[in-house]
Protein backbone atom coordinates (compact mmCIF):
# COMPACT_ATOMS: atom_id res chain seq x y z
CA UNK A 1 0.00 0.00 0.00
CA UNK A 2 1.03 3.30 -0.93
CA UNK A 3 1.88 6.44 1.37
CA UNK A 4 -0.73 8.47 -0.29
CA UNK A 5 -3.49 5.67 0.61
CA UNK A 6 -2.96 5.27 3.78
CA UNK A 7 -2.21 8.72 4.54
CA UNK A 8 -6.01 9.59 5.07
CA UNK A 9 -6.80 6.61 6.62
CA UNK A 10 -4.09 7.61 9.35
CA UNK A 11 -5.29 10.81 9.92
CA UNK A 12 -8.81 9.84 10.37
CA UNK A 13 -8.18 7.23 12.95
CA UNK A 14 -6.04 10.06 14.91
CA UNK A 15 -8.59 12.21 15.01
CA UNK A 16 -11.22 9.61 16.19
CA UNK A 17 -8.86 8.65 19.01
CA UNK A 18 -8.11 11.97 20.02
CA UNK A 19 -11.57 13.17 20.21
CA UNK A 20 -12.19 10.20 22.62
CA UNK A 21 -9.50 11.17 24.97
CA UNK A 22 -10.40 14.72 25.16
CA UNK A 23 -14.40 13.95 25.60
CA UNK A 24 -12.87 11.14 28.25
CA UNK A 25 -10.94 13.69 30.06
CA UNK A 26 -13.53 16.46 30.20
CA UNK A 27 -16.65 14.08 31.01
CA UNK A 28 -15.37 14.18 34.44
CA UNK A 29 -17.45 10.94 35.54
CA UNK A 30 -18.67 9.76 39.23
CA UNK A 31 -20.77 7.03 40.49
CA UNK A 32 -24.53 7.24 40.72
CA UNK A 33 -27.07 8.61 38.17
CA UNK A 34 -24.92 11.51 37.43
CA UNK A 35 -22.57 8.55 35.32
CA UNK A 36 -25.76 7.28 33.70
CA UNK A 37 -27.07 10.97 32.82
CA UNK A 38 -23.49 11.95 31.54
CA UNK A 39 -22.06 8.68 30.16
CA UNK A 40 -24.76 7.72 28.16
CA UNK A 41 -26.95 10.56 28.25
CA UNK A 42 -24.13 13.33 27.85
CA UNK A 43 -25.71 15.57 30.74
CA UNK A 44 -28.51 16.02 27.93
CA UNK A 45 -26.90 18.58 26.52
CA UNK A 46 -26.67 17.91 22.92
CA UNK A 47 -27.60 20.31 20.60
CA UNK A 48 -30.17 19.26 17.93
CA UNK A 49 -28.27 19.25 15.03
CA UNK A 50 -25.71 17.12 16.65
CA UNK A 51 -28.32 14.92 17.38
CA UNK A 52 -30.03 15.22 14.03
CA UNK A 53 -26.32 14.17 12.14
CA UNK A 54 -25.50 11.55 14.85
CA UNK A 55 -29.01 10.02 14.30
CA UNK A 56 -28.18 10.02 10.18
CA UNK A 57 -24.82 8.77 10.92
CA UNK A 58 -25.71 5.82 12.83
CA UNK A 59 -28.52 4.10 10.64
CA UNK A 60 -25.82 5.00 7.67
CA UNK A 61 -23.53 2.11 7.22
CA UNK A 62 -21.13 0.00 4.84
CA UNK A 63 -24.58 -1.44 3.59
CA UNK A 64 -25.79 1.70 2.04
CA UNK A 65 -22.98 2.75 0.40
CA UNK A 66 -22.68 -0.93 -1.34
CA UNK A 67 -26.45 -1.57 -1.81
CA UNK A 68 -28.16 1.75 -2.33
CA UNK A 69 -25.72 2.09 -5.57
CA UNK A 70 -27.17 -1.22 -6.82
CA UNK A 71 -30.40 -0.12 -6.57
CA UNK A 72 -30.00 3.39 -8.15
CA UNK A 73 -28.22 1.26 -11.06
CA UNK A 74 -31.54 -1.10 -11.60
CA UNK A 75 -34.72 1.34 -10.57
CA UNK A 76 -33.31 4.76 -10.70
CA UNK A 77 -34.97 7.39 -7.91
CA UNK A 78 -37.63 4.67 -7.47
CA UNK A 79 -36.55 4.60 -3.58
CA UNK A 80 -38.40 8.47 -3.48
CA UNK A 81 -41.21 6.58 -1.86
CA UNK A 82 -38.76 5.16 1.09
CA UNK A 83 -37.66 7.98 1.75
CA UNK A 84 -41.11 9.75 1.82
CA UNK A 85 -42.23 6.66 3.91
CA UNK A 86 -39.24 7.38 6.33
CA UNK A 87 -40.02 11.28 6.98
CA UNK A 88 -43.65 10.54 7.84
CA UNK A 89 -43.24 7.59 10.09
CA UNK A 90 -40.09 9.79 12.04
CA UNK A 91 -43.10 12.63 12.18
CA UNK A 92 -45.26 10.51 13.86
CA UNK A 93 -42.60 9.33 16.28
CA UNK A 94 -42.16 13.11 17.30
CA UNK A 95 -45.45 14.02 17.59
CA UNK A 96 -47.02 11.10 19.28
CA UNK A 97 -44.70 9.34 21.12
CA UNK A 98 -41.19 11.16 21.79
CA UNK A 99 -42.83 13.46 24.40
CA UNK A 100 -43.73 10.54 27.09
CA UNK A 101 -40.03 8.59 26.62
CA UNK A 102 -38.51 12.02 26.87
CA UNK A 103 -40.09 13.34 30.07
CA UNK A 104 -39.92 9.94 32.13
CA UNK A 105 -37.03 8.28 30.28
CA UNK A 106 -34.71 5.97 32.51
CA UNK A 107 -31.11 4.23 31.76
CA UNK A 108 -33.11 2.08 28.85
CA UNK A 109 -36.18 3.10 26.67
CA UNK A 110 -37.66 -0.28 27.74
CA UNK A 111 -37.68 0.54 31.32
CA UNK A 112 -39.50 3.75 30.47
CA UNK A 113 -42.16 2.00 28.12
CA UNK A 114 -42.72 -1.34 30.80
CA UNK A 115 -42.82 1.32 33.45
CA UNK A 116 -41.29 0.08 36.11
CA UNK A 117 -42.57 -3.56 35.47
CA UNK A 118 -38.99 -5.60 35.89
CA UNK A 119 -39.70 -8.77 34.19
CA UNK A 120 -41.48 -6.82 30.54
CA UNK A 121 -38.50 -4.89 30.58
CA UNK A 122 -35.58 -7.20 30.73
CA UNK A 123 -37.53 -9.24 28.10
CA UNK A 124 -38.00 -6.31 25.67
CA UNK A 125 -34.24 -5.43 26.43
CA UNK A 126 -33.11 -9.15 25.46
CA UNK A 127 -35.00 -9.17 22.28
CA UNK A 128 -33.39 -5.52 21.50
CA UNK A 129 -30.10 -7.44 22.33
CA UNK A 130 -30.84 -10.37 20.28
CA UNK A 131 -31.38 -8.40 17.64
CA UNK A 132 -28.47 -6.14 17.69
CA UNK A 133 -26.08 -8.85 17.80
CA UNK A 134 -27.61 -10.64 14.62
CA UNK A 135 -27.94 -7.14 12.91
CA UNK A 136 -24.48 -5.75 13.69
CA UNK A 137 -22.93 -9.11 12.81
CA UNK A 138 -24.27 -8.56 9.51
CA UNK A 139 -22.80 -5.07 9.25
CA UNK A 140 -19.11 -6.27 10.78
CA UNK A 141 -19.08 -9.16 7.85
CA UNK A 142 -20.15 -6.53 4.95
CA UNK A 143 -18.04 -3.54 6.57
CA UNK A 144 -14.87 -6.26 6.65
CA UNK A 145 -15.98 -7.84 3.38
CA UNK A 146 -16.04 -4.08 1.56
CA UNK A 147 -12.54 -3.03 3.01
CA UNK A 148 -11.02 -6.38 2.10
CA UNK A 149 -12.49 -6.42 -1.54
CA UNK A 150 -10.75 -2.53 -1.76
CA UNK A 151 -7.37 -3.54 0.15
CA UNK A 152 -7.28 -7.29 -1.38
CA UNK A 153 -3.59 -6.60 -0.88
CA UNK A 154 -3.47 -6.34 2.81
CA UNK A 155 -3.95 -10.04 2.77
CA UNK A 156 -5.55 -9.60 6.48
CA UNK A 157 -9.17 -11.04 5.43
CA UNK A 158 -12.07 -10.17 6.27
CA UNK A 159 -11.65 -10.91 9.96
CA UNK A 160 -8.77 -9.21 10.13
CA UNK A 161 -10.84 -5.54 9.01
CA UNK A 162 -13.82 -6.91 11.24
CA UNK A 163 -10.92 -6.27 14.51
CA UNK A 164 -9.33 -3.13 13.03
CA UNK A 165 -13.38 -1.80 13.17
CA UNK A 166 -14.21 -3.15 16.06
CA UNK A 167 -11.03 -2.54 18.22
CA UNK A 168 -10.95 1.05 16.80
CA UNK A 169 -14.77 1.99 17.11
CA UNK A 170 -14.91 0.37 20.83
CA UNK A 171 -11.80 2.48 22.02
CA UNK A 172 -14.02 5.89 21.50
CA UNK A 173 -17.23 5.10 22.07
CA UNK A 174 -16.91 3.41 25.37
CA UNK A 175 -14.34 5.85 26.82
CA UNK A 176 -15.99 8.93 26.32
CA UNK A 177 -19.23 8.00 26.50
CA UNK A 178 -22.82 9.27 24.74
CA UNK A 179 -20.29 12.64 23.80
CA UNK A 180 -17.82 11.41 22.28
CA UNK A 181 -20.22 8.96 19.86
CA UNK A 182 -22.20 12.30 18.98
CA UNK A 183 -19.10 14.61 18.29
CA UNK A 184 -16.97 11.60 16.26
CA UNK A 185 -20.47 11.03 14.48
CA UNK A 186 -19.94 14.23 13.22
CA UNK A 187 -17.07 13.70 11.77
CA UNK A 188 -18.13 10.51 10.11
CA UNK A 189 -21.81 12.05 9.09
CA UNK A 190 -19.96 15.05 6.93
CA UNK A 191 -17.37 12.14 5.66
CA UNK A 192 -20.60 10.21 3.88
CA UNK A 193 -22.04 13.17 2.61
CA UNK A 194 -18.82 14.80 1.23
CA UNK A 195 -17.48 11.53 0.09
CA UNK A 196 -20.99 10.63 -1.84
CA UNK A 197 -20.88 13.95 -3.38
CA UNK A 198 -17.55 13.53 -4.72
CA UNK A 199 -18.14 10.09 -6.25
CA UNK A 200 -21.51 11.60 -7.93
CA UNK A 201 -18.95 14.76 -9.42
CA UNK A 202 -16.32 12.55 -10.04
CA UNK A 203 -19.22 9.55 -12.20
CA UNK A 204 -20.81 12.45 -13.90
CA UNK A 205 -17.44 13.57 -15.34
CA UNK A 206 -17.09 10.68 -17.55
CA UNK A 207 -20.66 11.22 -19.23
CA UNK A 208 -21.10 12.30 -22.45
CA UNK A 209 -22.24 15.94 -21.97
CA UNK A 210 -25.18 15.31 -24.72
CA UNK A 211 -25.82 12.35 -22.96
CA UNK A 212 -26.16 14.57 -19.63
CA UNK A 213 -28.42 16.67 -21.31
CA UNK A 214 -31.11 13.98 -22.26
CA UNK A 215 -30.78 12.63 -19.17
CA UNK A 216 -31.43 16.22 -17.79
CA UNK A 217 -34.87 16.61 -19.54
CA UNK A 218 -35.60 12.99 -19.23
CA UNK A 219 -35.89 13.37 -15.37
CA UNK A 220 -39.19 12.57 -14.77
CA UNK A 221 -39.09 9.20 -15.90
CA UNK A 222 -36.42 7.76 -12.83
CA UNK A 223 -39.36 7.88 -10.28
CA UNK A 224 -41.74 5.19 -10.58
CA UNK A 225 -45.22 5.77 -10.55
CA UNK A 226 -46.79 2.24 -11.58
CA UNK A 227 -49.09 1.58 -8.92
CA UNK A 228 -49.43 -1.93 -10.38
CA UNK A 229 -49.12 -4.61 -7.12
CA UNK A 230 -47.08 -6.97 -9.39
CA UNK A 231 -44.26 -3.93 -9.79
CA UNK A 232 -41.29 -4.82 -7.04
CA UNK A 233 -41.21 -1.02 -6.53
CA UNK A 234 -45.30 -0.53 -6.09
CA UNK A 235 -45.01 3.01 -4.76
CA UNK A 236 -47.59 2.79 -2.37
CA UNK A 237 -45.76 -0.33 -0.72
CA UNK A 238 -42.84 1.39 -0.40
CA UNK A 239 -43.85 4.52 1.08
CA UNK A 240 -45.97 2.47 4.04
CA UNK A 241 -43.64 0.09 4.59
CA UNK A 242 -40.88 2.52 5.27
CA UNK A 243 -43.78 4.47 7.25
CA UNK A 244 -43.61 1.35 9.72
CA UNK A 245 -40.46 0.49 9.20
CA UNK A 246 -39.56 4.05 10.87
CA UNK A 247 -42.24 3.76 13.51
CA UNK A 248 -40.07 0.42 14.55
CA UNK A 249 -36.96 1.88 14.51
CA UNK A 250 -37.22 5.19 15.21
CA UNK A 251 -39.76 4.71 18.28
CA UNK A 252 -38.43 1.63 19.96
CA UNK A 253 -34.84 1.28 19.50
CA UNK A 254 -32.25 2.56 21.81
CA UNK A 255 -29.89 3.34 19.31
CA UNK A 256 -31.34 5.70 17.65
CA UNK A 257 -33.43 7.41 20.56
CA UNK A 258 -30.74 7.72 23.02
CA UNK A 259 -28.69 10.99 20.87
CA UNK A 260 -32.17 12.48 21.02
CA UNK A 261 -33.20 12.06 24.11
CA UNK A 262 -29.88 13.38 25.05
CA UNK A 263 -31.16 17.15 23.83
CA UNK A 264 -32.11 19.89 25.70
CA UNK A 265 -35.54 20.10 25.23
CA UNK A 266 -38.34 17.88 23.90
CA UNK A 267 -39.03 20.75 21.54
CA UNK A 268 -35.09 20.08 20.28
CA UNK A 269 -35.69 16.43 20.61
CA UNK A 270 -38.72 16.11 18.14
CA UNK A 271 -36.51 18.45 15.47
CA UNK A 272 -33.92 16.18 15.59
CA UNK A 273 -35.98 12.87 14.78
CA UNK A 274 -38.35 14.78 12.10
CA UNK A 275 -35.41 16.93 10.10
CA UNK A 276 -33.05 13.73 10.69
CA UNK A 277 -35.62 11.98 8.28
CA UNK A 278 -34.91 15.08 5.49
CA UNK A 279 -31.44 14.21 6.56
CA UNK A 280 -31.59 10.16 6.02
CA UNK A 281 -33.36 10.89 2.81
CA UNK A 282 -30.71 13.29 1.40
CA UNK A 283 -27.78 10.17 1.86
CA UNK A 284 -29.87 7.51 0.39
CA UNK A 285 -30.54 9.64 -2.64
CA UNK A 286 -27.23 11.04 -3.38
CA UNK A 287 -25.90 7.33 -3.41
CA UNK A 288 -28.67 5.84 -5.31
CA UNK A 289 -27.55 8.60 -7.70
CA UNK A 290 -24.28 7.12 -8.00
CA UNK A 291 -25.43 3.19 -8.94
CA UNK A 292 -27.40 6.11 -11.58
CA UNK A 293 -24.31 7.58 -12.62
CA UNK A 294 -22.71 4.56 -12.81
CA UNK A 295 -25.43 3.12 -15.02
CA UNK A 296 -25.52 5.81 -17.54
CA UNK A 297 -22.08 6.17 -17.89
CA UNK A 298 -21.87 2.66 -18.96
CA UNK A 299 -20.26 0.82 -16.24
CA UNK A 300 -20.36 -2.58 -16.08
CA UNK A 301 -22.42 -3.06 -12.71
CA UNK A 302 -23.71 -6.20 -13.14
CA UNK A 303 -21.31 -8.83 -12.93
CA UNK A 304 -19.74 -6.81 -10.03
CA UNK A 305 -19.62 -8.41 -6.62
CA UNK A 306 -19.10 -4.81 -5.50
CA UNK A 307 -19.44 -2.16 -8.61
CA UNK A 308 -18.44 1.00 -6.20
CA UNK A 309 -15.68 -0.50 -5.04
CA UNK A 310 -14.34 -2.33 -8.31
CA UNK A 311 -15.02 1.73 -10.24
CA UNK A 312 -13.20 2.84 -7.18
CA UNK A 313 -10.13 0.53 -7.59
CA UNK A 314 -9.91 0.94 -11.85
CA UNK A 315 -9.46 4.74 -11.01
CA UNK A 316 -5.73 3.82 -10.31
CA UNK A 317 -5.99 6.88 -7.79
CA UNK A 318 -4.35 5.68 -4.13
CA UNK A 319 -5.70 9.16 -2.72
CA UNK A 320 -9.07 9.07 -3.43
CA UNK A 321 -8.78 5.08 -2.48
CA UNK A 322 -7.86 6.27 0.73
CA UNK A 323 -10.75 8.87 0.81
CA UNK A 324 -12.94 5.68 0.23
CA UNK A 325 -11.59 3.88 2.65
CA UNK A 326 -12.04 6.58 5.17
CA UNK A 327 -15.79 6.46 3.75
CA UNK A 328 -15.78 2.68 4.38
CA UNK A 329 -14.44 3.26 7.88
CA UNK A 330 -17.03 5.90 8.42
CA UNK A 331 -20.28 3.98 7.48
CA UNK A 332 -18.81 1.03 9.18
CA UNK A 333 -18.12 2.77 12.91
CA UNK A 334 -20.95 5.38 12.71
CA UNK A 335 -23.27 2.59 13.18
CA UNK A 336 -20.96 -0.23 15.35
CA UNK A 337 -20.19 2.87 18.11
CA UNK A 338 -23.78 3.74 18.44
CA UNK A 339 -24.18 0.22 19.24
CA UNK A 340 -21.84 -0.97 21.56
CA UNK A 341 -22.81 2.35 23.69
CA UNK A 342 -26.23 1.71 23.52
CA UNK A 343 -26.25 -1.89 24.42
CA UNK A 344 -24.03 -1.37 27.41
CA UNK A 345 -26.68 1.18 28.52
CA UNK A 346 -29.23 -1.75 28.15
CA UNK A 347 -26.97 -4.31 29.92
CA UNK A 348 -26.77 -1.90 33.11
CA UNK A 349 -29.74 -1.25 33.47
CA UNK A 350 -30.63 -5.01 32.80
CA UNK A 351 -27.67 -6.18 35.80
CA UNK A 352 -27.92 -3.20 38.00
CA UNK A 353 -30.53 -4.83 39.97
CA UNK A 354 -28.86 -8.25 40.21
Amino acid sequence: MSFWLLLPVFVYFVALLVIAYLTSRNTGLKEGDFENQEYFLAGRGVRRFFAMVSVVATETSVATVILFPQAGFKSAFALVWLCAGFIVGRYIVARFYLGVLYERHHLSIYATMTDGNAGAQKALSLFYLLAKFISNGVRFYIGGFALHHLFPEAAIGVAGWILIIAGIAGIYSLSGGLRAVVITDQIQGYVILLMGAALCGVIAVGIDTDHMRSMLTDVHTYVNFDAQVTNAIFSPALFLGALVLSIGSHGADQDMLQRVLATRSIDQARWSMVYSGLGATIVILLYVGIGFLLRESHFDIENSEAPLIDFVRGMNSPVFSGFFAVLLFAAAMSTLDSAMHSTGAIWKSILRDI
